[in-house]
């Protein structure tokens, strides 16, 4: 797959993450009435980009179905009960994981390429990083996006979104030995 097929299809997974938020936001920040909540609950700031204050860790859940079982996560990590709206093709989650986001991103750039996966480039800031997957020799695509946003430190809050398309070769634009974290 060309790099602009790999942009192209970046944007989209970043275009529909930005719906999702932004529906998640509008719906939450209405009642059934219409009328603006009082208080904000966890739910409520998982879309935001930047949420104020911290969210308390969510309760576990079944991991969903379409989760690749070899696309690894820390140990002590799960799927967290945090209803998301529907996105036709594109099955989302959020999972609790255990470890810092420092943690989260090497054990995806360490663990995850030896299990068949190849990463973008990705890219960081303070407090989150974002990249997209793909699985070599299948249709799998996906992009996470994790934060530093839980109350307790030493947990990080993943959101995953994956899809299919034509699968890629590899090319010179990608790798899996991207700058190491600071």
């Amino acid at each position: 797959m060309n790099s602009s097929v790999q942009r192209l299809l970046a944007v989209v997974i970043v275009l529909l993450l930005a719906g999702g938020i932004a529906t998640l936001q509008d719906r939450n920040a209405k009642g059934g009435d219409g009328k603006a909540r009082p208080t904000p609950t966890p739910t409520d700031r998982i879309g935001t980009i930047a949420p104020v204050g911290c969210i308390p860790l969510p309760a576990a859940t079944k991991a969903p179905s379409w989760f690749p079982k070899n696309l690894t996560l820390p140990p002590g990590s799960y799927p967290a009960r945090i209803q998301l709206p529907k996105a036709p093709g594109f099955p989302r989650a959020i999972f609790a994981v255990k470890g810092s986001l420092r943690d989260f991103v090497l054990h995806a750039l360490q663990a995850w390429p030896r299990l068949g996966w190849q990463l973008g480039r990705g890219e960081s800031e303070a407090g989150e990083a974002e990249d997209n997957f793909s699985r070599l020799g299948t249709d799998v695509r996906g992009a996470f996006v994790a934060r530093s946003s839980f109350c307790d430190p030493g947990w990080t809050w993943v959101y995953f979104v994956l899809g299919t398309a034509k699968a890629p070769r590899p090319s010179p634009t990608t790798t899996t030995n991207p700058t190491p974290l600071r």
